[in-house]
């Protein structure tokens, strides 16, 4: 690993592919840049140090979401489904096409479900 990071997470415990280890985490551009063992020296304007009762978990996939918007975005609309998807780890929301109005079944409710979800 080289210095050039805009951030390093120091981790005890780092989930990596089908094994739990120790890691430093390099990252640039909001991208995982390289993965080495933990004490091996790289720099960072911005190093996160975990403990060893935490541990480091690559982002969970929720493969049924319920995104409500457009139609019923009271029940739950883009912003609170991601908000409390990435609060708890989740980076990746797959959603279900029936609870929106139209339900997401046609390109032309597509449009629409992208239109809801625009920034």
């Amino acid at each position: 690993m080289t210095a050039g990071f805009d951030l390093l997470i120091r981790a005890p415990r780092a989930v990596c592919g089908a094994e739990e280890m120790p890691a430093a985490i390099g990252v640039k551009g909001g991208r995982i840049a390289a993965i080495a063992p933990l004490d091996h020296a790289a720099v960072a304007p911005k190093v996160i140090e975990l403990t060893a009762s935490e541990v480091l978990l690559p982002g969970l996939v929720d493969s049924h979401a319920h995104i409500c918007e457009p139609g019923h975005a009271d029940w739950e609309g883009f912003a609170t489904a991601t908000m409390a998807a990435a609060a708890g780890g989740i980076t990746t929301l797959v959603d279900m096409p029936l609870d929106s109005v139209p339900s997401t079944i046609s390109l032309a409710a597509l449009g629409l479900k992208q239109r809801a979800a625009d920034g």
